[in-house]
């Protein structure tokens, strides 16, 4: 039986502020989870703090509202209690990379069929603009009124380095992929991630307009073309944009099921030039042959990414 997503609704009107990305990424979320089968009285929502926790609060599901960076064990404890449950967690970039950034590693260890929608804005809203772990460096906050001197942290990395079987990366403004990323994630056995960008119209208005302008929707197989240049690899050189797309045998093929090619397209993603596009679509997806190795040998991908092995 398919529903509508009018049915994962429960037409309580959103608190959040006009032009907030979130609205899209409820509405996302209702659509997708109608689309895919899901069952409402089978569902459960998690969130933490922050604006992104009031999701719930606007489900036609079971839900949860808990503190600060610990919707995951929650999540877990609701999955291990009732492993036919349809589990999701909705989190921040404050809340899941900060105070929960010790219970978001583990989580993807544990191998739990969970799939977690982090919605990143780069700043911490609802409590009026401070800098985040995302916070790009140099980027000025209510405390940071001078630019940022910390490096992001990669919500990805972390996924991809600690057993996650799915990870992708959206953006508010793509509706319907966004949706369609989450139909994706849920069809994943598995943990898996989708990091989401999301404009705050009030304290980090902007920050996004470049992605918004400047991106690529990543295709399995094929290469990463934008105006007519390919995005190209060399291990002397690294990553580089060609124009001969035919000829150069650097061209890089995205490929979503090798785990060490999404470690180093990432990794591109955090150091590229603000001028080069910024990368949409899944990174990673576990196939079933590799899910085994995943849930065996996490350790060992971490160890990869601790050392930065795959780095130029």
């Amino acid at each position: 039986m398919t529903l509508k997503a009018s049915e994962f609704s429960n037409q309580v009107q959103t608190k959040w502020c006009p032009g907030c990305g979130d609205n899209v990424i409820l509405k996302q979320l209702q659509q997708a989870m109608a689309d895919s089968g899901s069952l409402p009285h089978n569902s459960v929502v998690v969130s933490g703090i922050g604006c992104s926790g009031r999701l719930p609060y606007y489900m036609n599901t079971y839900g949860f509202h808990t503190i600060h960076g610990r919707s995951f064990p929650i999540a877990c404890g609701v999955k291990i209690a009732k492993p036919e449950t349809e589990v999701w967690v909705i989190t921040g970039d404050g809340d899941a990379l900060s105070i929960g950034s010790n219970h978001f590693i583990h989580f993807f260890r544990r191998q739990l069929d969970i799939n977690v929608v982090l919605i990143n804005n780069q700043i911490y809203g609802l409590t009026k603009g401070q800098k985040s772990p995302t916070s790009a460096k140099g980027q000025r906050t209510k405390t940071s009124p001078q630019g940022s001197q910390d490096m992001m942290l990669s919500a990805v990395s972390l996924a991809l380095s600690s057993g996650s079987g799915f990870v992708a990366r959206s953006l508010d403004r793509l509706g319907q992929f966004t949706g369609k990323m989450m139909r994706e994630a849920k069809d994943t056995k598995g943990p898996s991630l989708l990091e989401v960008y999301q404009n705050c119209p009030i304290f980090s208005y902007g920050v996004f307009d470049d992605a918004y302008q400047n991106h690529v929707i990543l295709e399995d197989q094929k290469p990463i073309v934008y105006q007519e240049k390919a995005l190209a690899f060399h291990f002397n050189r690294g990553f580089y944009w060609t124009d001969e797309i035919e000829s150069d045998p650097n061209v890089w093929i995205h490929e979503i099921h090798k785990i060490h090619k999404a470690i180093m397209l990432n990794q591109y993603t955090v150091e590229k030039n603000t001028q080069d596009p910024d990368l949409f679509g899944i990174f990673y997806k576990q196939t079933a042959s590799n899910q085994e190795y995943q849930m065996e040998q996490p350790s060992k991908i971490g160890t990869i990414l601790a050392l930065n092995s795959y780095k130029i």
